[in-house]
């Protein structure tokens, strides 16, 4: 499974029902599906596969954290 809400594929809208999505400051828009990040603005909370940003940057050494980017 994956963290966070479910999404609906919107890109059919203009040619099926003429229609656009209008979101102010993109604040409820996805620019893309990772299963590698999970990002939640409100709660301030950043993981990237898995570990919490703040834990990567206090207790992985620079070669552990440049493994996770393989």
């Amino acid at each position: 499974g994956s963290l966070g809400h479910d999404l609906i594929d919107v890109r059919s809208l203009l040619s099926q029902a003429n229609l656009l999505t209008y979101d102010p400051g993109f604040m409820c828009t996805a620019s893309c599906i990772s299963n590698i990040c999970y990002i939640n603005g409100e709660k301030g909370e950043l993981l990237y596969r898995g570990y919490r940003i703040e834990d990567l940057a206090y207790h992985s050494t620079y070669m552990e954290t440049c493994y996770l980017l393989l």
